[in-house]
């Protein structure tokens, strides 16, 4: 229940934020939507195929570490 609920209220804000980005005044960057998108379905794929792959403990430490070394990473950047 908690995902789906996660869902929905994700879907609402996209839903009710578009028509500010979609406006001709908007600044969105669009160039940066046509590589999120393919890059998303791409991420996805690997990722299933990771998940199946590693076991349940290597998974997590290789999940975890990611998100250590992406946050230490962004650390230095604005260092």
């Amino acid at each position: 229940m908690a995902i789906a609920t996660g869902v929905v209220v994700s879907a609402v804000t996209v839903w009710s934020a578009s028509p500010v980005h979609l406006a001709s005044s908007s600044d969105a960057n669009f160039y940066l939507v046509l590589f999120a998108g393919p890059g998303a379905i791409i991420g996805g794929l690997l990722a299933r195929k990771l998940a199946l792959y590693l076991p349940v403990i290597k998974l997590k430490l290789f999940f975890s570490s990611w998100i250590i070394l992406t946050g230490a990473a962004m650390l230095i950047k604005v260092w």
